[in-house]
């Protein structure tokens, strides 16, 4: 099993970190927020509207396709969202993101790669080709998330998840170059 695992190993092992816990979301939601986490971290995909799932049209884009953060501790007035470039697709399953336990790396791989450049009003779904990276990003500063390594890995990865420890990144896909080193 050939599965990039000199490329996967290598950034894996860089990784000793430590467990955390699950956090319990709360049914009141006049309760305040009592979250546990230092920062929120999501992706966004600038490539296509919503309703490209529907009638196949892209729509314009909107700015980059990016990894934001929001630091958490202070007043809900107060939060801001830091983000970086992270090529990312948000069509497929909504794993296409991961932070290690410890809350010093986020992952990203991208289903898709950017659409191309053009028309917009003719472009579609059907014009992005699959992705085949896989982004590290450091969050040790939030306010500053930093792009640490990208690796290509086969194309259409579809998923990323770490173990409870951080000792070990997990990659899915849906191509058939799955198992084959690049």
């Amino acid at each position: 099993m050939q599965f990039m695992l000199g490329k996967l190993l290598a950034f894996t092992l860089a990784m000793a970190l430590t467990p955390t816990e699950a956090i319990a979301q709360t049914l009141n939601r006049a309760a305040p927020m009592n979250f546990q986490g230092r920062y929120l971290v999501s992706i966004s995909d600038a490539d296509m509207l919503a309703s490209a799932y529907v009638n196949g049209q892209l729509g314009p884009r909107e700015g980059q396709d990016a990894l934001s953060v929001i630091p958490l501790g202070g007043h809900v007035r107060d939060l801001r969202a830091y983000e970086t470039e992270a090529s990312n697709s948000v069509a497929g399953p909504p794993v296409a993101v991961a932070v290690t336990p410890d809350g010093r790396y986020a992952i990203v791989v991208e289903t898709f790669r950017p659409r191309p450049d053009g028309d917009w009003q003719n472009q579609r779904f059907t014009d992005l080709q699959q992705g085949d990276r896989i982004s590290v990003f450091d969050l040790s500063d939030p306010t500053r998330p930093t792009r640490v390594q990208e690796v290509a890995i086969a194309e259409r990865p579809t998923s990323v998840s770490i173990n409870q420890d951080g000792s070990l990144v997990a990659v899915t896909g849906a191509s058939s170059g799955w198992g084959k080193q690049k």
